[in-house]
């Protein structure tokens, strides 16, 4: 009888904590440290980015309508890009900043002079956030000193 009512505890406690392991992934959502879509690489999606250039640059709904396409476009080409067999590594990199600057050229004449001037200060240090990240990638792996 004792082996019994401990078996159904020990049911009880692996049910129990299975039970929390899942809610806590449903809570954390996509793209949350440990939940689906962790450490998701390449660019955010469109609403995303769209919502990041309103609150940065100020836009109003209708220069957000005008650029959501440019957008939506740029991630289908984006997409194309990576997933062409025929390009190396480097040719992709570059095949995708020019697709950003082509992007942000057809953005520009929607934006006022003080949110172009913005949208390149924003350029300027998203240019230098993928430059260290590239360092960092390349470097060769640090080994410990030799006692």
């Amino acid at each position: 009888m004792k082996r019994v009512w401990t078996a159904c505890m020990l049911a009880a406690a692996v049910t129990a904590l299975v039970g929390f392991g899942q809610l806590a992934m449903a809570e954390m959502g996509p793209g949350k440290m440990g939940g689906p879509g962790a450490g998701r690489q390449g660019p955010p999606p469109v609403a995303e980015r769209l919502q990041r250039m309103g609150q940065r640059l100020q836009l109003t709904d209708e220069q957000k309508a005008k650029i959501k396409p440019l957008l939506e476009d740029e991630v289908a080409q984006a997409k194309a890009i990576h997933e062409d067999s025929s390009l190396s590594r480097p040719q992709k990199m570059e095949k995708i900043e020019q697709l950003r600057n082509t992007t942000h050229d057809k953005i520009k004449p929607i934006l006022t002079p003080e949110q172009q001037k913005k949208l390149e200060e924003m350029q300027e240090k998203a240019k230098e956030r993928r430059e260290k990240r590239m360092q960092k990638q390349q470097a060769p792996p640090q080994s410990e000193p030799q006692k």
